[in-house]
């Protein structure tokens, strides 16, 4: 038997252990608008599994991959991804290896372990430098993921010395070849629903061949100081990293239906988080509208705790979060595995939708994903 519990949230966000909150009744459906648009997205596998070395003379060219490529359709979405030669999704990576090579499997942060006591001072030029950090490593993958998890681990002054070393478009880095992708991000204080189009968006990340495939991976956002960064954009799927990087060359999508800068700038804001935890947001749009000032909003999720925060941002007077709380009601339904927050805006104007996951062995709240919701009665 089905059984529903409706929560309201009873605080703010807390950075403190937690148990279950609220108390279970059985709830009505509640009249009004319900909005959803669906995407499901895949459960990521695990980054590290090494891979076969690659033959440079069969390393394909993307230019030439157009005609090698399959799509697999989400039948919920309406989006095509990719499964190409090129691009991969991340069940891809347990493909049969190569039986002449050693099957060792790393987690980033054991490698991160490893190659943090590489000192950048103790080297005089680039080549020593990579050496010493892929010193008794063979496979592409693992000398790949060794200068990530190295760069991501530096201070900041570090890594913007190696990046000077390494300032060119197109190189070759311990046998590997490197492709310098440039493009826009979703940054920290991006907000959904605007553009990326400005200067202050332009980012760049890297694109590394490894077992006859472009990888993509991004040191830099990897370095921002938390396990679910680091371990998600190295070997990122393509159909990942659109959420939140796009390229001026699109080739550098990997993916057989290239997406347009509108389709990027009109999805939610996501973070490494809701990978991590395979939380899936039903709407995928980044921003919401209502006439009527009530909504719905459903995830499904496992085996996570997850908390919502409501923001007013105008134009109208400045509301309180502990009254934006209270306009929250959590529905959680087991049987689905699913939760959804039915929500009632005290006034016109906008919000920010944030949902965060609870890490429990940290006892902190981390950001998974954020909407704009815009209110506009246009009756009255």
């Amino acid at each position: 038997m089905s059984v529903i519990i409706t929560v309201r949230p009873s605080g703010r966000r807390s950075t403190s252990s937690r148990g279950p909150s609220g108390q279970g009744r059985e709830r009505e459906k509640r009249r009004g608008q319900t909005q959803t648009h669906g995407l499901g997205l895949p459960a990521p596998e695990p980054a590290h599994t090494p891979l076969r070395k690659i033959d440079e003379d069969v390393l394909p060219k993307v230019e030439e991959l157009d005609s090698k490529m399959m799509v697999r359709s989400r039948p919920d979405s309406g989006i095509a991804v990719s499964t190409s030669s090129a691009s991969y999704s991340s069940s891809e990576l347990h493909k049969e290896r190569d039986l002449d090579e050693p099957y060792i499997t790393t987690s980033c942060q054991e490698m991160v372990e490893k190659v943090s006591k590489v000192l950048a001072d103790q080297h005089n030029d680039l080549k020593s430098l990579v050496a010493a950090v892929t010193k008794g490593l063979n496979s592409p993958h693992s000398k790949a993921q060794a200068l990530y998890c190295w760069l991501t681990s530096q201070r900041p002054e570090e890594f913007k010395d190696f990046r000077k070393k390494s300032n060119s478009p197109s190189r070759r880095v311990a046998g590997l070849k490197c492709e310098r992708v440039d493009g826009y991000v979703k940054s920290s204080d991006y907000l959904p629903g605007n553009t990326v189009q400005t200067p202050k968006f332009l980012h760049s990340w890297v694109a590394i061949a490894m077992d006859g495939h472009f990888r993509l991976a991004d040191p830099t956002y990897g370095a921002l100081g938390d396990k679910f960064h680091r371990e998600h954009y190295f070997a990122t799927s393509p159909d990942e990293l659109i959420l939140s990087h796009f390229p001026k060359d699109k080739k550098w999508l990997l993916m057989n239906q290239p997406a347009t800068i509108e389709v990027f700038e009109g999805t939610l804001k996501t973070w490494p988080a809701m990978f991590h935890f395979s939380i899936r947001p039903l709407n995928m749009k980044s921003v919401i509208r209502t006439y009527d000032g009530k909504l719905s909003i459903t995830v499904l999720l496992q085996n996570v705790a997850v908390n919502p925060q409501l923001e007013y941002a105008g134009p109208g007077p400045e509301i309180d979060t502990d009254t934006l709380e209270e306009k929250i009601d959590h529905e959680i339904r087991d049987v689905d595995n699913a939760e959804t927050y039915h929500v009632t805006l005290p006034q016109e104007g906008n919000y920010y939708f944030t949902v965060f996951a609870h890490v429990l062995e940290d006892g902190i709240d981390v950001p998974v994903f954020q909407y704009r919701i815009e209110y506009n009665d246009e009756l009255l």
